[in-house]
C-alpha cells in the first residue's frame, strides 16, 4: 500500500464528514493493535459498549469504512477517528504481510494465516475446486444462510467465535477436495 495515496484518499473523504465532532475527537490517537493488512488499515478501540475493531479499506479512490460498534458501516464516529488518527500518525501503524498459506510450518503462522484469510477468500477457493458453499455447510452441520451471515459479519469486523473454525473446514476441505469430489461422484452412481 502506498501510504501517502492513502491518506490523500483519507483526506478527500474526511472532507466529505466535515470537522471532527466532540464525539469524534474523544477517539482520536485512542486506537491500539493499529495494521495495515493489503489495502485494509484496522485498529481497536475502547468504545462505550467495549472494545471495537474499527477499519477500513481503500477501494480505487474510494474509502469503505467498517466497524464493530452497532451503528458498524458506512462511516460511524469510529471510523471518523480512526481516519483522523491515521492521518495524524500513520508511522505508529504496522505494516503486517501476509502470511502465504503455503509458507505455513507452525501453530503461531497458522492462526497468522487465518487472521489475514477471510472466510469470503476461502469460499471462493472451495467453489473453484468444486465445492458449493451449500455442500459446504451440509458438510458441517449448517446452513449456508448461516455461513453467509458470518462472512458478511466478518466483513463488518464482527467476529463469530466459530470463525476459525470455519476457516480451518475450508482449508481441509480444499486441500482434500479432489477425494471429496472422487467420493462425491462414487456414491452419485
Amino acid at each position: 500500500m502506498d501510504i501517502e495515496q492513502a491518506k490523500q484518499a483519507v483526506g478527500k473523504e474526511l472532507r466529505v464528514y466535515g470537522g471532527a465532532s466532540k464525539k469524534v475527537n474523544r477517539y482520536i490517537g485512542k486506537f491500539y493493535a493499529c495494521q495495515i493488512k493489503n489495502e485494509r488499515i484496522l485498529a481497536k478501540v475502547k468504545g462505550n459498549h467495549g472494545e471495537y475493531t474499527v477499519s477500513f479499506k481503500l477501494d480505487g479512490r474510494r474509502v469503505d469504512f467498517n466497524c464493530s460498534c452497532y451503528i458498524g458501516k458506512h462511516g460511524c464516529h469510529h471510523c471518523v477517528a480512526l481516519a483522523h488518527t491515521f492521518l495524524k500518525n500513520s508511522e505508529s501503524f504496522e505494516i503486517v504481510n501476509e502470511t502465504k498459506r503455503s509458507g505455513v510450518k507452525n501453530l503461531e503462522q497458522l492462526g497468522n494465516y487465518l487472521d489475514y484469510v477471510t472466510l469470503g477468500d476461502l469460499m471462493d477457493e472451495l467453489k473453484s475446486v468444486g465445492i458449493s458453499q451449500k455442500e459446504f455447510a451440509e458438510a458441517i452441520g449448517t446452513t449456508s444462510a448461516h455461513i453467509t451471515s458470518v462472512k458478511s459479519s466478518e466483513a463488518r469486523n464482527r467476529f463469530y467465535k466459530g470463525l476459525g473454525a470455519f476457516k480451518l473446514a475450508c482449508l481441509w476441505m480444499i486441500e482434500n477436495a479432489k477425494k471429496i469430489n472422487k467420493n462425491v461422484k462414487k456414491v452419485k452412481k
